[in-house]
């Protein structure tokens, strides 16, 4: 699925590029926040991506004022697919705090589409453009993507291994609840 149909040229391109950028960052440091009393590992991590996704901005940003001359405008507006990654986030907003195993798989699933939306989107702006600065630079964020998606399904799949451990304790426990 292309996500770049409407953007023909790399200046557009670029300026879209920077605003997914700078929203990924603040959705993971808002999440990093979430995760601290629950897991302050993940919080920490969480809080290492979303500074490395603001250093993609600052990459991106000094790209647009290099290749084009002029400082990037403000007000970008998001792709309505990255919008509509993010009004699914409204079901796990009941709780600010994610307090348990389930509200922690939630966020880490929607942590991985929005990497894995991010992935799809350079790709296609890589295949796009014309200019050999501009596809190396979504060439590397490509990379960074993929290497988020990876660690976060490994924080994923350790939470849900840790879930069924402590289902398990739990079941064994209210077992010798009963025989006594």
């Amino acid at each position: 699925m292309d996500m770049t149909i409407g953007i023909t040229q790399d200046r557009e391109a670029l300026l879209l590029a920077i605003t997914i950028e700078r929203h990924n960052g603040q959705q993971f440091r808002e999440w990093a926040m979430r995760f601290r009393p629950y897991d302050p590992s993940v919080s920490i991590f969480l809080e290492e991506l979303a500074l490395e996704e603001l250093a993609h901005e600052q990459e991106l940003l000094d790209t647009y004022n290099r290749h084009f001359n002029e400082k990037a405008p403000h007000g970008i507006l998001f792709p309505d697919e990255l919008i509509q990654l993010a009004k699914k986030l409204n079901a796990i907003k009941n709780h600010f705090f994610v307090i348990n195993s389930h509200a922690a798989q939630s966020l880490l699933k929607m942590a991985i589409k929005i990497e894995r939306y991010t992935q799809q989107f350079y790709l296609d702006l890589q295949a796009k453009t014309m200019d050999p600065e501009l596809s190396a630079i979504y060439r590397i964020l490509v990379e960074f993507e993929n290497e988020h998606e990876r660690i976060l399904l490994e924080r994923l799949e350790a939470e849900q291994i840790n879930s069924i451990r402590h289902m398990a304790s739990e079941k064994h426990y209210i077992n010798e609840m009963q025989l006594t």
